[in-house]
């Protein structure tokens, strides 16, 4: 192996949790939940995607790229938490001289939805506390 994770990422290295639904059966019709967790470097990815609205720019779309040691056999479908939200492995690409493969992250629809509803309570609050301010109502004379 020429590239080995640990010696160009040792102090970026975290652990994270990793979450592999197992195989349904008729006696478990929800199936299993595996909880693992492993040491990987996860990061922002920085390769812009072209949307298919003209209109909008050039942006990065809720994705994060990561490397991990081939011993810890991620799969395609594990869910992985980062910062309290829940992004799926959606690709992962093998590298033939490293110790570690490369993985692509997608933030789950569902986490979008609670982010939009996090800030749109957050921004009603914040209208809610500055209309029933007494100080904010000036009387002009």
């Amino acid at each position: 192996m020429k590239f080995r994770l640990k010696q160009f990422a040792k102090n970026e290295l975290r652990t994270y949790q990793v979450t592999r639904k197992a195989e349904y059966d008729m006696k478990n019709p929800e199936g299993i939940e595996n909880v693992y967790h492993w040491e990987m470097l996860i990061y922002k990815k920085s390769l812009k995607v072209a949307t298919a609205d003209p209109n909008s720019a050039i942006k990065v779309l809720n994705q994060l790229n990561g490397k991990i040691l081939k011993s810890y056999d991620l799969r395609l479908g594990d869910i992985i938490t980062v910062e309290q939200l829940n992004y799926r492995v959606v690709e992962i690409l093998p590298r033939m001289y490293a110790d570690f493969n490369e993985f692509v992250l997608e933030l789950m629809k569902d986490e979008q939805s609670r982010i939009r509803n996090i800030t749109t309570w957050e921004n009603k609050s914040i209208k809610w506390k500055i209309s029933n301010c007494p100080f904010w109502t000036f009387k002009q004379s």
